[in-house]
């Protein structure tokens, strides 16, 4: 089950390397995005997914209700 469908928020930390002309491109899309009058937060998505992609989770965290605290530490090695 997502850790989103039982309420507790998500932080995901990843990393990739990124050629500076898939940069300027992306950052071109993005733009583009944040500034759309119609379907602005479905253009975001599609914008972000493009960098999403290319990334390696590093680790992911989630946090529940103020009185406890669940961690979910996911580590993955990509060199393996």
């Amino acid at each position: 089950m997502p850790l989103v469908a039982v309420g507790l928020r998500t932080l995901c930390v990843a990393t990739t390397t990124i050629r500076p002309d898939f940069y300027e491109t992306w950052k071109m899309v993005y733009y583009e995005a944040s500034t759309a009058i119609h379907d602005r937060e479905k253009k975001l998505e599609e914008a972000a997914e493009l960098i999403e992609k290319v990334s390696h989770i590093i680790s992911l965290l989630s946090l529940g209700h103020c009185t406890h605290c669940c961690v979910w530490r996911l580590q993955w090695n990509s060199r393996k």
